[in-house]
């Protein structure tokens, strides 16, 4: 009886100690898009948010991206984080259920390593158009074309609409597989948010605005019965563009760059 009282005791502090560490990866996802929207609002404050934009002229490309991706994590972090709480929440429980600790530090950087990769090619899909737009004289006359064609592009993948999100996938080996679960869910987000998130490379982050806008847009995604508000937002969104392509002045007011 000595034994399996000792056994008892041995145990009972382990399961304690990891259903406290399996409630940090939804706290660490609130608290990294608290961060994220304290470092907007740092920037725009100091009206250094165009400094972490995709357009940064004689700045050395290696450089440049730097700032870029920087940039793209903090808005990734505010607007992104807010819509994934639920599968931070998710792996949180099943930690509960297998009594393992979430490994939360290994989903975030499997997560925000997959947003850096979609944020590098759309970085290098941006440089590559604006090449051909220097090549070719009538484009580079008329910019708007761009952010107008951009708008649409969002507006008419709204308009398509989304397939409900899938089930969170339960890891049989949390801390083990956390990582390439981080990789997997931003995979899906990217899938089902990218050409949004192109608007909103666009847009750039100087539009507090369009920020908060999306952001709310990216929580909409995951919501089923909110397909109606998206189809709204969609045709918005096209008749926007066609705005801009139409009244080029309208450009900076609309993409909240004036």
């Amino acid at each position: 009886m000595a034994i399996a009282h000792e056994e008892i005791t041995r145990v009972v502090p382990v399961v304690r100690t990891e259903s406290i560490r399996a409630t940090s990866a939804h706290r660490a996802g609130l608290l990294l898009a608290a961060a994220g929207w304290a470092a907007l609002l740092l920037m725009w404050a100091t009206s250094s948010a165009e400094l972490f934009g995709h357009d940064q002229h004689g700045v050395p490309i290696p450089l440049a991206l730097f700032f870029f991706l920087a940039g793209w994590s903090v808005m990734i972090a505010a607007m992104m984080l807010p819509s994934s709480l639920p599968a931070l929440r998710r792996l949180d429980g099943d930690a509960a259920e297998t009594m393992i600790a979430p490994g939360w530090t290994r989903f975030l950087s499997g997560y925000f390593l997959g947003w850096a990769a979609f944020g590098a090619a759309a970085y290098i899909g941006d440089a590559i158009l604006h090449q051909l737009a220097h090549s070719l004289a009538w484009l580079e006359a008329r910019p708007w074309l761009i952010g107008g064609g951009v708008a649409i592009f969002a507006g008419v993948a709204e308009l398509i609409g989304r397939t409900p999100p899938p089930e969170f996938p339960v890891p049989t080996k949390p801390d083990a597989r956390s990582f390439d679960l981080g990789k997997a869910h931003a995979i899906d987000r990217i899938r089902r948010c990218w050409p949004l998130m192109l608007f909103a490379m666009a847009v750039g982050m100087a539009s507090a605005v369009w920020m908060v806008v999306l952001t709310l847009l990216m929580l909409l995604e995951l919501r089923p019965k909110a397909s109606w508000v998206l189809r709204l937002v969609g045709s918005a969104l096209v008749g926007m563009g066609i705005a801009i392509i139409a009244h080029p002045a309208w450009a900076p007011i609309l993409l909240g760059q004036g």
